[in-house]
């Protein structure tokens, strides 16, 4: 058939009306007699390498279409590429009219853009990070970044019956992504209903296998994260006493270091923070997810740290299980952030006691020296916090609450002038101002 020339019995236009799917385009270039197949692009600066299907004799193709494998037609033009094919094929019947309002609204709902951004960071860190803000593009099934659960519109469904559906599509292993993302949605909407409350460890023992699984589709940890934050704000206190809280804890912070994930997770630990966990039964887990082994706050590792004693010995841990971690910036910023606002809660149960606060100095302190420069002044963060959360929240007496991180006096005494005198300063201001809230640390600036 052909398409072009005096012969042609039909347009390209014709030829593919109809088509949907992606669309193969053989490419074969052809010159003159004599001729030559240019090697460089003309145009480019750097004189850049033509691909090779351009500039030899040798044939190639390239698949046009979406992520999906659709839509081929929206990639192809006869007229310089001033309209594509899809949008100059004629729409006949009802059908296909109604389709195309269809996919004009739903590309409508896809426009809508969430953009996520901690609260309470420091101003001199926001300007920094401007560049690294992660805009979250929500789809129809990813509306509610804040993790609403008083939406109590349309039927819940049965939480029982998702979990026998959830099991069966593991054991089978041939469930699409786009299945398992919303049964796991529909799972923490149904959970966390009022309903649902006898099978919520059921829902978190299978959102612990999901995300401890390797090689999980992006869209389905987002969903598992998304019910985890459901369900912990139907269950408060009683969720970290889940035996899967541990896993889904740990692979959930290692999730502020994707990219794809990140805001997700830190919306999520940020709307659970207080209601269900604190700093005061978390070390241990934060502890394993920054790489520092099971030293903690629980159990024989209460007694650890209170039997240990020397900042030497701690500090030796840190610094061996930094260079075995180098990659928790994320997790260090999150943490700075995350002491900042429990220090301003009064009313936070359990509440980490001066051991602890040993131990999270050390995680601050273990990251001194990391070679990124916005680490290391997020860990100048967290010790001005932390410092301060033991004169506010413990008591601590000025001398003693700094001695915590004493060891960044030898380290970067620049840093340890610089942290001390704001503390004086923020200090100063509370005792002299008693009616504002102790938040005022979050405007002061360190330097490294």
């Amino acid at each position: 058939i052909f398409l072009t020339g005096e012969m042609a019995s039909m347009s390209a236009k014709d030829f593919l009306r109809g088509c949907h799917e992606s669309i193969d385009v053989i490419l074969d270039p052809q010159c003159s007699p004599d001729g030559w197949y240019p090697f460089r692009e003309a145009t480019s600066t750097r004189k850049r390498k033509i691909a090779p299907q351009f500039r030899s004799k040798g044939i190639g193709y390239i698949r046009l279409g979406d992520d999906m494998g659709k839509h081929g037609l929206a990639f192809l033009s006869s007229d310089a590429c001033h309209t594509f094919l899809s949008s100059a094929i004629a729409l006949t019947g009802a059908k296909n009219v109604a389709s195309a309002a269809e996919e004009r609204k739903i590309c409508d709902r896809k426009k809508n853009t969430v953009k996520i951004s901690s609260s309470r960071m420091i101003n001199r860190r926001e300007d920094n990070q401007e560049q690294r803000k992660d805009t979250y593009v929500s789809d129809e099934n990813d509306e509610d970044l804040s993790l609403s659960i008083t939406d109590d519109s349309g039927e819940s469904d049965n939480a029982g019956e998702l979990l026998k559906q959830i099991e069966s599509m593991e054991v089978s292993g041939t469930t699409k992504w786009q299945e398992k993302e919303d049964l796991i949605k529909r799972l923490g909407k149904a959970a966390s209903s009022s309903d649902g409350s006898q099978f919520r460890s059921g829902a978190l023992n299978a959102i612990q296998d999901v995300l401890s699984s390797k090689n999980v589709n992006v869209h389905v940890l987002r969903s598992a994260v998304l019910a985890v934050g459901r369900i912990g704000k139907a269950m408060e206190k009683h969720l970290v006493t889940q035996m899967s809280w541990r896993v889904i804890m740990i692979e959930t912070l290692k999730l502020l270091k994707s990219k794809q994930a990140c805001a997700v997770a830190k919306e999520t630990l940020k709307q659970l923070h207080g209601r269900c966990y604190t700093l005061g039964n978390s070390l241990t887990l934060i502890s394993q997810a920054l790489g520092l082994g099971k030293i903690g706050q629980s159990g024989s590792g209460k007694r650890q740290i209170k039997k240990m004693g020397s900042n030497t010995s701690l500090a030796s841990i840190g610094n061996e299980g930094a260079k075995k971690a180098a990659n928790n910036t994320e997790l260090i910023e999150w943490l700075a952030e995350v002491t900042e606002a429990e220090r301003s809660m009064p009313d936070a149960v359990p509440m980490i006691d001066k051991a602890g606060l040993c131990l999270l100095s050390r995680f601050f302190l273990s990251h001194k020296d990391h070679r990124d420069s916005q680490c290391r002044k997020n860990v100048l963060d967290g010790l001005l916090h932390t410092i301060l959360y033991g004169i506010n929240q413990l008591g601590l007496k000025d001398d003693e609450a700094q001695s915590l991180c004493c060891e960044l006096k030898q380290s970067n005494p620049k840093g340890w002038k610089s942290l001390v005198g704001t503390v004086k300063l923020i200090l100063a201001k509370e005792r002299t101002y008693t009616n504002q809230t102790p938040n005022i640390g979050g405007e002061m600036q360190l330097s490294v």
